[in-house]
C-alpha cells in the first residue's frame, strides 16, 4: 500500500486523481503480495474508499485504461476479480521523498 501513497495516479492534474487514490488503497487492502485476486463488490471497493458506487466505476475505468488494474480471467466467477500492475504502479512518478 506505501507504493500507492508515494505515487501520482492519474494522467496529468486530471480531476478525481484522489478518488482514483482510494480505490487503489481499497484494492490494495484486499490483494494478495503480488496485487492479484481483489474480489469485492462494488458496494465494498466504494464504502471502502468512499465514494459513490458511480465514482468507483469512473476510477476503475480510468485505472484499467491507464494499464494500473485488470480484470482476471477466470470464466467460472461471475464476479469480477481485478489485480493490481504493481510494475505500471511502480513506474509513476514518486509525489513524495521515500525517506520522508
Amino acid at each position: 500500500m506505501k507504493l500507492i501513497l508515494e505515487r501520482k495516479v492519474g494522467a496529468g492534474e486530471r480531476t478525481g486523481a484522489i478518488v482514483r487514490k482510494a480505490v487503489l488503497i481499497a484494492m490494495a487492502d484486499r490483494a494478495s503480495d503480488d496485487g492479484s485476486g481483489i474480489w469485492a463488490s462494488q458496494a465494498t471497493l466504494a464504502a471502502t474508499a468512499e465514494c459513490s458506487e458511480r465514482a468507483l466505476r469512473n476510477a476503475l475505468a480510468d485505472l484499467e485504461e491507464e494499464g494500473l488494474i485488470a480484470r482476471e480471467d477466470d470464466a467460472s466467477q461471475r464476479t469480477v476479480t481485478w489485480r493490481i500492475n504493481v510494475t505500471a504502479l511502480d513506474a509513476l512518478p514518486v509525489t513524495r521523498n521515500r525517506d520522508a
